[in-house]
């Protein structure tokens, strides 16, 4: 039989252990949550990186798709254009002999059919040609006359196309073929002024405001190149280039650059 103060120690001890768990409990709940909140810390970290890895993937596969698709596009260009030319090699063709020939009615078929199969800035330059070799004031040099004449007009109209490959063609035409012509230089310059006062009116933004306005800008600028080159007698005409160069320098940094040429050629 225990004695009394083996029966008084064990109770003590039984209060010790307790007093040391009820210690121990919150310290043990402490280092459980830090191992459990690192473990999900790490997994999230690795969640996140695979995530990312992921990512990246789906944009690669994506840029090499967008690549795929341009090569396509460009090989795609490339034949057509390729077919193009194939095509306006043949109407020259078929029709050279008739252009070269005596009878005038295929001649003037032959020019006819040039001028609607090839664009204005490639017929301009054969009926060019034509015209020059033809006898001065026969009916054959007058015909091409009247439709490089025509073929002027069209490039007046494609210096303002919504198509950058157009305005270009049309310019390095117009500087070929029309440089000394000062009855399209007037045309010209009436078409240019209605697009200087469109973006005068809204104060020659830059940037531009939309694509019409970016056409606007470079049709501008294009017009005041064509002048830089322009061979002009007529002083009404000089006159009017001026006027044009006065009104359009806003029109960029580079429009005033040739603005200023411009002033010093027709002064």
């Amino acid at each position: 039989m225990p004695s009394d103060e083996t029966r008084s120690a064990a109770p003590d001890l039984w209060s010790r252990l307790s007093t040391v768990m009820a210690a121990i409990n919150p310290l043990l709940l402490l280092v459980v949550g830090y191992v459990l909140n690192a473990g999900i810390n790490d997994a999230n970290s690795k969640i996140a990186d695979q995530k990312v890895a992921i990512d990246r993937q789906r944009i690669a596969i994506e840029q090499q798709k967008s690549a795929i698709d341009q090569l396509k596009t460009s090989a795609e260009t490339a034949s057509v254009t390729t077919r193009t030319q194939v095509e306006k090699a043949k109407v020259i063709s078929d029709f050279l002999n008739d252009l070269t020939g005596n009878n005038e009615v295929r001649q003037r078929v032959a020019m006819q059919a040039i001028q609607i199969v090839l664009p204005p800035d490639e017929s301009i330059g054969i009926l060019e040609a034509v015209k020059r070799s033809s006898p001065s004031g026969g009916k054959l040099a007058m015909e091409a006359a009247k439709l490089v004449d025509k073929g002027l007009g069209y490039l007046i109209e494609d210096m303002f196309s919504q198509e950058q490959r157009k305005r270009a063609a049309a310019l390095r035409a117009l500087k070929a073929n029309g440089a000394g012509d000062e009855l399209l230089i007037r045309d010209l310059l009436v078409r240019a002024n209605q697009d200087v006062k469109a973006r005068a009116e809204i104060k020659f933004p830059d940037p531009v405001v939309d694509d019409l306005d970016y056409q606007r800008r470079a049709s501008i600028y294009n017009t005041a190149e064509f002048l830089g080159s322009a061979k002009v007698s007529d002083p009404t005409l000089k006159q009017k280039i001026n006027e044009f160069a006065d009104a359009a320098q806003a029109n960029s940094k580079d429009t005033r650059r040739l603005a200023e040429a411009i002033r010093i050629r027709f002064k």
